[in-house]
C-alpha cells in the first residue's frame, strides 16, 4: 500500500489522515442518528466531537510513547511524531472514558465498558 494518496502543491495527502478523517466523520454522523429524540443535541455532540479528536489523538500517541519508551529513550522528541511509531486504540480511548466519568459524576470500574460503547 501506498502512504501517500496524493499531493498538493508539496502537501502530501497520507492514506492513513484520510482513513483516520473518514472514521472520526462516520463516528459523528452515527452518534448524531442514535442521538435523535434524546437529551443530547447536535451542538452537545458536536462538542463531544471538538473535545475527542484531538484529545483522543493526544492520549493515544502518549500512551505508545509510554508502552514503548525504549523507542523513544534516547530522543524523547520523537514521540510527539505520530508517523513514527503509531496511535493506538486504547490510548485514543482512555482520556475520553476519563472526561465522560468526570462529566457524569463518580466512575466505577465496572462501568468503563459502558461509557465507552455507549451502553448507559
Amino acid at each position: 500500500m501506498h502512504p501517500i494518496l496524493f499531493s498538493i502543491g508539496g502537501f502530501d495527502i497520507h492514506v492513513w489522515g484520510l482513513m483516520v478523517s473518514l472514521g472520526a466523520a462516520a463516528g459523528y454522523m452515527t452518534a448524531l442518528r442514535f442521538a435523535e429524540g434524546s437529551r443530547f443535541t447536535e451542538s452537545i455532540l458536536w462538542g463531544y466531537f471538538f473535545y475527542a479528536i484531538p484529545v483522543g489523538l493526544a492520549g493515544a500517541r502518549l500512551w505508545e510513547v509510554l508502552f514503548s519508551w525504549q523507542n523513544y529513550a534516547a530522543d524523547p522528541l520523537q514521540g510527539l511524531l505520530s508517523w513514527h511509531g503509531g496511535i493506538p486504540l486504547q490510548g485514543a480511548l482512555s482520556p475520553i472514558h476519563v472526561r465522560g466519568c468526570r462529566r457524569e459524576g463518580e466512575c466505577r470500574s465496572e462501568e468503563a465498558a459502558g461509557y465507552f460503547f455507549n451502553l448507559y
